[in-house]
């Protein structure tokens, strides 16, 4: 196991996390957050998923690094699966903030 997949066990265990896929729904609201002060946007811009979508991608690049080390094969769907929980969430508060469905 490389140190990046310990590093994600430690997180999972210190936040008494039942799975790895909702610690993309955590990092994915703490990226929307950096975003929204890197940028100073109004909630109803998409650009603020542009950190989400970086952060997502380079985990991923890592997990598909360490997938192909220790099983010999790129898991794509796991890793698309992922960059989606990752950004899911900051994508629906833009797009109802957007719509007037909660205030920006």
């Amino acid at each position: 196991m490389s140190d990046y997949q310990s590093f994600k066990l430690v997180l999972i265990k210190f936040f008494s996390l039942d799975a790895k896929d909702v610690i993309h729904v955590y990092l994915g609201f703490l990226f929307f957050f950096i975003a929204i002060l890197i940028f100073k946007k109004p909630v109803t811009s998409y650009k603020l998923l542009i950190v989400g979508l970086i952060g997502a991608v380079i985990m991923e690049i890592l997990d598909l690094h360490d997938d192909y080390t220790y099983f010999g094969q790129l898991r794509w769907g796991a890793s698309l699966r992922d960059i989606v929980n990752t950004n899911f969430l900051p994508f629906l508060i833009i797009l109802f903030a957007r719509l007037g469905l909660i205030k920006k």
